[in-house]
């Protein structure tokens, strides 16, 4: 063993080790407590900043209970004016068929009593044009048929009886 200590003394990497322990030992000695007290100062701020993270937490999620609680509202305000908008719609809905089924029963009238106007005119018309026709017919077959004199009598008593048709 006394051979393996003397072989290792005798090595570069030895007293490099050596060397360096024997270094942090004197930096440790001159300027532990300062490292201690940087060391310390930063866990201080460390915790501070970590106190600093919990209480925005917390606003944060006050924050987000409060948008919570508002948009619960929110989507409570939004269903609750669907729901009339849906109302309205129906009522609207009613209303114009109603009033589509007026305006229709109005206008059947009306093309009604127009077809009634122009079925009376038609027949009107049929029954002018066929005394029209008989007339001329008559013009054209009588005095063939009569006499001059029965002609003129057939004409007196036309005007005779005048005032009874009128």
């Amino acid at each position: 063993m006394l051979d393996f200590i003397i072989y290792e003394l005798q090595h570069a990497t030895f007293w490099v080790g050596f060397g360096s322990v024997v270094f942090l030992a004197f930096v440790w000695w001159q300027a532990g407590d300062s490292i201690l007290a940087a060391l310390d100062k930063r866990g201080a701020e460390i915790s501070a900043k970590i106190d600093e993270a919990g209480a925005l937490l917390e606003q944060a999620e006050a924050a987000m209970a409060d948008y919570k609680k508002k948009f619960g509202k929110a989507d409570a305000d939004a269903a609750e004016i669907v729901e009339a908008a849906k109302e309205e719609a129906k009522r609207l809905t009613k209303k114009s068929n109603d009033d589509l089924k007026d305006l229709l029963a109005r206008r059947q009238a009306a093309f009604d009593q127009r077809m009634n106007q122009l079925q009376v005119q038609a027949q009107n018309d049929v029954k002018s044009r066929a005394a029209e026709l008989a007339i001329g017919a008559l013009r054209k077959s009588l005095p063939e048929q009569l006499s001059a004199k029965s002609l003129s009598a057939l004409a007196d008593t036309a005007i005779d009886d005048l005032p009874n048709r009128v």
